[in-house]
């Protein structure tokens, strides 16, 4: 991690990952009814979701949310996909929407630093990676047959 100490862009970055992974484990773990002490330890325990969800894990999924998207703001951008802030949906929706993520993720990692900076470089491989994942996942969907208006409503508006 010496480079994320060199060049900002890298650890901004890196922080906006974790903060996107803590999301997942945070919101499935709420949905599943994991334990807190299992929480904690699938968390990376670093980033502003993390601080913010280990304090109220305990509390409503709404409130958890609500804080949550305080400190990280791709989380009204989700609630906003997914039509509800219901807690199945958002994780129903936390794949389809990783899309979203990564292609803001680069945008606004190349307006901060420029296209040339390293944090804005893995910004645009971590988006190539996840756009061609959804090809796979739709290409999939289609040759296993599965109703074009269930693969519109859940990847029409994340793409």
């Amino acid at each position: 991690m010496h480079l994320a100490r060199i060049d900002y862009s890298v650890g901004k970055f890196i922080k906006e990952l974790v903060d996107f992974y803590n999301l997942n484990v945070v919101l499935r773990g709420k949905l599943w009814g994991v334990s807190q002490e299992l929480i904690n330890e699938l968390t990376i325990h670093s980033g502003n979701v993390f601080a913010t969800a280990v304090k109220i894990y305990s509390e409503s999924p709404t409130r958890i949310l609500e804080e949550i998207a305080s400190v990280f703001p791709p989380v009204d951008q989700l609630i906003k996909v997914a039509g509800s802030s219901d807690l199945r949906l958002l994780v129903q929706y936390l794949g389809p929407f990783s899309y979203r993520f990564a292609k803001d993720l680069e945008d606004s990692m190349i307006s901060l630093f420029t296209e040339f900076s390293p944090g804005a470089a893995l910004a645009a491989v971590h988006f190539k990676f996840v756009e061609s994942e959804l090809v796979i996942t739709l290409l999939n969907a289609f040759l296993e047959g599965v109703p074009r208006d269930f693969i519109a409503k859940l990847y029409g508006q994340v793409i």
